[in-house]
């Protein structure tokens, strides 16, 4: 199996050697059937191990970095991963620098990308050792029954069309540890098969993870933000929908009692969810206002409102003026709604 997320930018490779069975002195974490790769680039050094097969792959990286370095990246395919932080910490942001999440030392968690999604890894000066294990999302949907709230999870981000989901951040504790280091230690033993051995630590890792969800047994804030931050997608993705306001809909879609899906985002954004879809509606409103030459009718229509009339009483309570006249100082002298709609 093949890595999915391909490398757009990267920096600057001054050397590259094939270090396989000859790891460098500084290397902490060895996995003794992984092809390695040691690269000198711009502001530091970096080594890869990678280990694959037809079900799944892993990926270690080690980095010393002397500089910030960015990479970006592609995915090529849906992918679903387990990420392990064991020294340092990475954050990763879309292409317009909204951040996505971070990762910290001695946390693990997992993510789903959408294939064609694009992202960015900020890495800060310093050492960082992290390592990615991709099964075939094929694969973990036949093992579903085992994998429960995973599925689950990559079922929500699928049926929403999320980019980049990720699920709740659990601490790297003892048992994790040594299933991880077990992992990386296998030894081959005669008429054993070294793949096999490495397919049972990962199912083993899986199941763990999946069970430490079920058992709520993750960083509770960490989790809590980003199931709200897909929130705020979806309602983004979907504010001209007449439908967005049905609260308890959205409640049901990412599995929330209403009361706690009210409370949270509340807590989390400062807005109410009802805030934050009008807020929402605005400005797509505001945005057709300054950009098209649309009829105030077909403008309310598309920004999701029930008729001309009711946008235009909110567009008064909000601006104390009509929409003829909002578009009017929007188009003078070429102004941001960003003047009237902090």
């Amino acid at each position: 199996m093949r890595p999915s997320i391909q490398a757009t930018i990267f920096p600057k490779v001054l050397s590259e050697a094939n270090v396989t069975g000859r790891l460098p002195a500084y290397c902490s974490i060895r996995f003794p059937y992984a092809d390695a790769r040691e690269m000198h680039i711009e502001g530091g050094r970096m080594l890869i191990q990678r280990y694959s097969n037809y079900l799944f792959f892993i990926e270690i990286y080690e980095l010393h970095v002397e500089k910030e370095i960015k990479t970006a990246y592609v995915v090529n395919e849906s992918s679903f991963y387990l990420f392990f932080m064991f020294d340092g910490d990475i954050s990763a942001s879309a292409p317009d620098g909204s951040d996505i999440a971070k990762a910290n030392k001695s946390i693990w968690y997992a993510n789903y990308k959408e294939k064609g999604s694009t992202f960015i890894n900020n890495i800060s000066p310093g050492t960082h050792r992290f390592c990615y294990i991709s099964p075939r999302l094929e694969w973990l949907e036949r093992k579903s029954s085992e994998f429960s709230a995973i599925e689950k999870s990559i079922k929500t981000f699928r049926d929403n069309e999320v980019e980049y989901g990720y699920m709740p951040r659990c601490q790297i504790d003892n048992k994790a540890l040594r299933l991880i280091l077990s992992l990386f230690n296998l030894k081959k033993t005669r008429g054993e098969d070294v793949e096999v051995h490495v397919l049972n630590q990962v199912v083993q890792l899986l199941r763990l993870y999946n069970d430490m969800i079920v058992s709520g047994a993750f960083v509770r804030s960490d989790a809590q933000k980003e199931r709200i931050r897909i929130v705020q997608q979806y309602i983004e993705e979907n504010s001209r929908d007449l439908k967005i306001g049905d609260i308890q809909q959205i409640a049901d879609r990412f599995f929330f009692a209403r009361r706690t899906l009210t409370r949270i985002f509340k807590s989390e954004t400062g807005l109410t969810v009802q805030e934050y879809i009008e807020k929402c509606k605005l400005e797509s409103a505001l945005k057709l206002l300054r950009e098209t030459k649309l009829s105030i009718g077909e403008v309310s229509r598309l920004a999701g409102y029930p008729d001309q009339n009711y946008f235009s009483r909110v567009m008064q309570k909000q601006f104390s003026t009509s929409p003829k006249n909002i578009r009017q100082f929007l188009n003078l002298n070429g102004a941001s709604f960003s003047t009237i709609w902090p």
